[in-house]
């Protein structure tokens, strides 16, 4: 159990005192540093085929999950929209099929972060599902908001 702890600390403390590093190579790192201490805390003498079977296994997962699975990514982007007539409660699947077809997205949520009634516009958030996780990018739409 202290082990699992240590390990844990170890984890936090490299997690949040680096520089941010994307979530891939942040989990090869602990991969890395996991087989590292697995390796040097064990014993060779009675269990090198179990040590050795244990860093394939490892190894194996780490593979399958990053590349062997298909996992779909909820992606957003944060855009400035001029319908302000469709955010009414009753208007939520209009504005859902006007906001596909203008930006071509598989659009399924929408965040609303503000309204403003005097230039009739709304910045919102939109998000989608992709086969690839996007990095955020700049916002869809006017840049003369503010």
């Amino acid at each position: 159990m202290g082990f699992a702890f240590g390990l844990f600390a170890i984890f936090s403390i490299l997690r949040y005192r680096t520089v941010t590093v994307p979530v891939r190579e942040m989990g090869y790192f602990f991969v890395s540093v996991t087989l590292g201490i697995i390796n040097a805390l064990t014993g060779t003498e009675d269990g090198f085929w179990l040590l050795a079977a244990a860093n394939i296994i490892i190894l194996a997962v780490a593979w399958v999950i990053d590349f062997g699975i298909k996992i779909t990514h909820e992606n957003s982007k944060e855009i400035i929209y001029d319908r302000v007539d469709l955010l009414n409660a009753d208007k939520q699947k209009e504005l859902l099929i006007d906001l596909q077809e203008r930006t071509g997205l598989p659009i399924h949520r929408i965040e609303i972060l503000r309204i403003d009634f005097l230039k009739d516009t709304v910045r919102m958030n939109v998000f989608y599902n992709a086969a690839k996780n996007e990095s955020p990018s700049a916002a869809i739409g006017n840049d003369d908001e503010d």
